[in-house]
């Protein structure tokens, strides 16, 4: 059995609780924010939520300037993030999982690409 948490106001409100929860119950977990991670969670895989902060700032500049939303593109989200917390994926799970430290090279608590 594993965990996933969808990105949402619940889980970013709570995401300590729910970290501290899929740790007791030792359940690999991924979420969709970097928060959860860094209060225990295991995994975070999703955009990059600086660059999607960028990106509507600059939609919002190009409004400003005079151009029309509807001419504006949909776009989507182009550079994506993993985050790892080491100390958490050192820690025996009731799941087999890969644990990509020794790939990555980090030594930090939180590891992350992106």
């Amino acid at each position: 059995m594993a965990s996933s948490a969808s990105p949402g106001a619940f889980t970013l409100l709570n995401s300590t609780q729910i970290a501290l929860l899929t740790q007791q119950h030792r359940l690999p977990s991924c979420y969709g924010f970097r928060d959860t991670v860094v209060a225990g969670g295991l995994m975070r895989l999703g955009p990059n939520m600086v660059a999607i902060a960028i990106e509507g700032a600059n939609y919002v500049d190009k409004i400003l300037r005079g151009a029309k939303p509807a001419d504006l593109p949909v776009e989507q989200p182009t550079k994506m993030e993993v985050v790892i917390n080491l100390k958490t994926a050192k820690t025996p799970l009731h799941f087999r999982c890969w644990h990509f430290s020794d790939v990555a090279g980090l030594t930090d608590d939180v590891g992350s690409w992106g």
